[in-house]
């Protein structure tokens, strides 16, 4: 009979593992395909053991965090702190849950929770149950926080932090918690009080994520918005220039008969230096008016971008090129697509502006259809410096917890919309190329 209930706790707690590597697989960048296959009946053994031989469970609990987050580092290539983000809070899951099952188990056969735990064959399914009890609340937490949005709130990981330590905080709690109430006489009351206690510490965990959740989504649209707003005004602005444009054009129409003129009279005369003099100004001017913002994109939104950036880089002395076609029937949002741009953008703009002012410093977008999906190419130049390990951008910034993932959120707007990322750095030429590859459909 013990033999059979430790075989059913095996199988549960690596059907478990398996759903937990499988999540894992779908929010994080698999760097090491063997490890990740080994990883559940790894997990599940040493588990097993633990739970077996009755090891303590505060420690049990601290080991298998720590044995999973060596072995999640090995498989993915994320930063340490996204893994441990999805590790506390499964613990925190795993150490309530688990509590919530003893907590029945007292009720169903009218015993204590101290002869619960102290029982062999109910402390080895109390392990069980509780993971089965994870898989179903798993179900519903997808419902409640889809995979894109448990990415973005990885990618997003600056607004989790206080939630983040407040899980972590509430983790260390359970474990160094006195479970005094284990002892009491009151088999019913102290259960219900245990188990009224554990229930509401899970509402609290999900209307604290459903905060963050309606956090990251006012932050997208406030983007959105201001980003429209930015582009609204810009292209009030666009559109005064292309006035004045066509009224300088007009004039300088007008008057380029009179220059000529002009010029073949200093000739006659002799004096060569008075027409040079005329062709410079002159050319002087049309340089000027063709240094006007010019058509960079047939999206307004992107146009407007593109051009604020093109005067950045006039600033810096940065040669600047864009000619970028968007489809109209393209299905990336306005939000995804301006972020894309952004992030590739900010990123080439420094880049450029850490190399020498004497160094050949360029900026290049171009973007367009082919075999029914949308190619964005961009490049740039670089000081020789860069940071690239399993295809993904590593920042040069001090503070790494924050910066560097720009690039990681281009990534996952391609991934999401069925494209994909390639990144090429030609360290001679100190030239950085991405090419983004979207179907229109």
């Amino acid at each position: 009979m013990i033999g059979a209930i430790e075989l059913v706790t095996f199988i549960i707690i690596y059907w478990y593992n398996i759903f937990f590597v499988e999540y894992c697989s779908n929010l994080l960048e698999i760097k090491n395909k063997i490890i990740i296959k080994i990883y559940p009946i790894l997990l599940s053994c040493i588990l097993i053991v633990l739970v077996c031989n009755q090891v303590n469970t505060g420690i049990t609990y601290i080991l298998a965090f720590l044995v999973q987050l060596g072995m999640l580092k090995v498989v993915f290539s994320n930063s340490i702190i996204e893994i441990y983000i999805l590790l506390i809070y499964q613990i925190f899951h795993m150490i309530i849950n688990r509590d919530i099952v003893i907590g029945i188990f007292s009720i169903i056969f009218k015993i204590s929770m101290h002869q619960v735990v102290h029982s062999y064959e109910l402390y080895i399914l109390s392990f069980a149950l509780g993971s089965i009890l994870i898989l179903v609340l798993g179900g519903n937490f997808e419902k409640i926080c889809d995979i894109n949005m448990a990415k973005k709130l990885l990618i997003n990981s600056k607004e989790l932090k206080g939630f983040t330590i407040t899980i972590t905080s509430l983790v260390m709690i359970l474990l160094n918690s006195n479970y005094t109430y284990y002892y009491a006489d009151n088999i019913r009351g102290i259960t219900i009080n245990l188990l009224i206690n554990r229930i509401c510490i899970l509402i609290c965990f999900y209307c604290l994520l459903s905060m963050t959740m309606a956090l990251i989504k006012w932050v997208e649209e406030e983007i959105l918005y201001k980003s429209n707003l930015l582009n609204l005004e810009y292209n009030e602005t666009l559109n005064k220039k292309i006035e004045e444009y066509s009224y300088l054009l007009r004039m300088y129409n007008h008057d380029f008969k009179k220059v000529l003129l002009n010029i073949k009279d200093a000739i006659i005369i002799g004096n060569e230096e008075s027409a040079l003099n005329i062709i410079a100004t002159f050319n002087d001017r049309i340089h000027e008016l063709s240094s006007y913002n010019k058509k960079m994109s047939n999206n307004p939104l992107i146009n407007a971008l593109m051009n604020r950036c093109s005067k950045e880089c006039l600033d810096k002395a940065i040669l600047f090129d864009s000619d970028c076609y968007i489809p109209e029937d393209f299905n990336v949002s306005e939000l995804d697509l301006v972020n894309i741009f952004n992030n590739l953008s900010s990123n080439a703009f420094e880049a450029c502006i850490k190399q020498a002012d004497h160094d050949d410093r360029r900026i290049k977008f171009k973007s367009y259809v082919k075999d029914e999906n949308l190619i964005i190419y961009q490049s740039n130049t670089f000081n020789g410096h860069i940071n690239i390990k399993n295809n993904k951008l590593l920042t040069t910034k001090e503070n790494k917890l924050f910066h560097g993932i720009g690039m990681e959120s281009v990534k996952h707007i391609a991934r999401e919309a069925n494209g994909m990322v390639l990144i090429k750095v030609d360290k001679e030429k100190r030239e950085f190329k991405c090419i983004i590859k979207i179907p229109l459909n």
